[in-house]
């Protein structure tokens, strides 16, 4: 169980997602995009702006830096967002 756990922990770890901010929600997403041009175009009526593809510690990170208390998504929604093989999902404000 505990080897399990470990490889778990390693493919969450190597795995990267995107976040895009668009004018009326978060997205976070594991496809990939060539650059911000391909974003931009299929989120264009709403989109504002993106970051390059992060981890799942780069994303925690930057979430309790920008949102602290008031985080889009929790961490426990990451780290099944991660683990799963959902390719996106929504924070709407």
């Amino acid at each position: 169980m505990i080897k399990q756990r470990a490889v778990e922990v390693t493919q969450v770890k190597e795995k990267k997602a995107t976040l895009i901010f668009l004018d009326h929600a978060i997205v976070l997403t594991k496809q990939v995009y060539a650059d911000w041009h391909e974003v931009q175009a299929e989120y264009y009526a709403h989109y504002k702006a993106n970051l390059e593809p992060l981890s799942y510690e780069e994303i925690i990170n930057f979430l309790n830096e920008e949102y602290e208390n008031e985080m889009p998504f929790s961490e426990k929604e990451l780290r099944q967002f991660f683990e799963s093989d959902l390719q996106t999902i929504y924070s709407e404000f």
